[in-house]
């Protein structure tokens, strides 16, 4: 395997952007990840607030983006959308463990997520340093063949 110390400078800089690339993508991915992670906590805010039996809860029931009508609760069993517009019935206590179980797998994709990001930023500084080395020895080697 070939060392980063051997490349030349443009091998340096195709790396560089390359790591550049990768670094963005994981990024957003990491965005998108944090997203899923608060809509889960709100999931499990919302079933805390109407686990607690049936009583009269008003709320408003979207019919478009800007039509609402108005509604009341009148069961607190939840439909669980589990994927691929697949929904089934959970009582409060099943629907909250199945969207805390998702949570704490998401949080550890989030955390080794974290981890290559740090490890790629890490890699990248040393790149751009050694770059930066490469290309100054060259113009001083390139002044020194000129004198």
């Amino acid at each position: 395997m070939t060392s980063p110390q051997d490349f030349t400078p443009e091998q340096l800089k195709a790396a560089i952007e390359n790591m550049e690339r990768e670094i963005n993508l994981l990024t957003s991915h990491y965005g998108s990840l944090r997203q899923i992670s608060v809509r889960l906590n709100k999931a499990v805010s919302v079933i805390d607030d109407h686990k607690d039996g049936v009583e009269t809860k008003e709320l408003l029931v979207p019919i478009t983006e800007s039509i609402y009508l108005p509604g009341q609760i009148a069961k607190t069993d939840f439909l669980v959308g589990i994927g691929g517009k697949i929904y089934v019935e959970r009582n409060a206590e099943q629907a909250k463990t199945y969207f805390e179980g998702r949570h704490d797998e998401l949080s550890q994709q989030i955390q080794q997520l974290e981890g290559s990001i740090q490890d790629r930023t890490s890699l990248l500084r040393s790149l751009k340093s050694l770059f930066i080395q490469k290309t100054e020895a060259l113009a001083s080697g390139n002044a020194k063949a000129e004198q």
